[in-house]
């Protein structure tokens, strides 16, 4: 597999999701000294989540061995409705929480078990969320 990387200039790590040259999705982690690590993210499962008024924790839907997850808020017909979500374990409400509208994604590479959302409106959201795992 071969991939370009130009090293930035990191205080400690970063990580980011790229795609390789097959089309893989890749972790690369910037740690300095050491430079770029890059290992591949297995997709685990698929689901469809109606986010209503109650809180829902992304980890209980996971499979066990789930450690990030990307999730997108299907459209819908008024481009305001979305979801609240907080990642630090905290519950969102309608009003608070980093807003997410239909039509957009999320990538989740902090805790899944403190990721939580909830609908931001009055009407229920579907949501799509797929599982990885790297190795």
């Amino acid at each position: 597999m071969a991939i370009g990387i130009s090293e930035p200039t990191v205080p400690d790590k970063q990580v980011r999701s790229v795609t390789g040259a097959n089309g893989e999705h890749l972790q690369v982690t910037y740690s300095a000294p050491h430079g770029p690590t890059v290992v591949a993210q297995n997709t685990l499962a698929n689901r469809k989540i109606t986010v209503s008024s109650t809180a829902i924790q992304l980890s209980t839907l996971a499979p066990a061995t789930s450690t990030h997850a990307m999730i997108s808020v299907e459209s819908t017909a008024t481009a305001t409705d979305g979801i609240r979500f907080w990642e630090d374990g905290n519950t969102p409400n309608a009003t608070d929480g980093h807003k997410l509208v239909g039509g957009n994604f999320y990538y989740v590479d902090k805790g899944l078990a403190n990721f939580r959302m909830i609908r931001a409106q009055a009407a229920d959201m579907t949501v799509m969320v797929t599982y990885f795992k790297y190795e």
